[in-house]
């Protein structure tokens, strides 16, 4: 069965600018899963006068090969900037490994459990006892 190993969450990382009443927050975090796959959790938030109207989860791989032949991987603990900025463009990754819908839902019901209620929390690195 699969399983969340070991999460770091980084919180709000950063907002839209405000437009008239609404702005959109950004949360980030990264999973390890118990088949050895990182993928990135992005939590977008879209507020509205002060309260929030909607939230989507968008997931993510975290290992990409480009045209170039480079290759980019995340490592848990990482900074979190580093690895925003060396996350490619769509255009320039040659291949990447999607998370599978099994690899999503586990994280969703993780994500939904244990983090969104602290989803503003920076946290270290965090080892689940299996």
């Amino acid at each position: 069965m699969l399983y969340v190993k070991r999460y770091k969450n980084y919180g709000k990382i950063m907002s839209s600018d405000k437009t008239k009443s609404s702005y959109d927050n950004f949360y980030f975090s990264f999973y390890e899963l118990s088949n050895n796959r990182l993928i990135e959790l992005q939590l977008i938030e879209t507020v509205v006068n002060s309260k929030v109207k909607s939230s989507n989860l968008y997931l993510n791989e975290t290992s990409y090969i480009l045209k170039s032949g480079k290759e980019i991987n995340y490592y848990l603990g990482q900074d979190f900037f580093e690895w925003f900025n060396l996350s490619p463009p769509f255009f320039e990754i040659k291949s990447s490994t999607p998370p599978s819908t099994n690899e999503k839902d586990c994280i969703r019901r993780f994500f939904y459990k244990y983090v969104d209620k602290v989803r503003h929390k920076k946290t270290d690195i965090l080892r689940i006892k299996s």
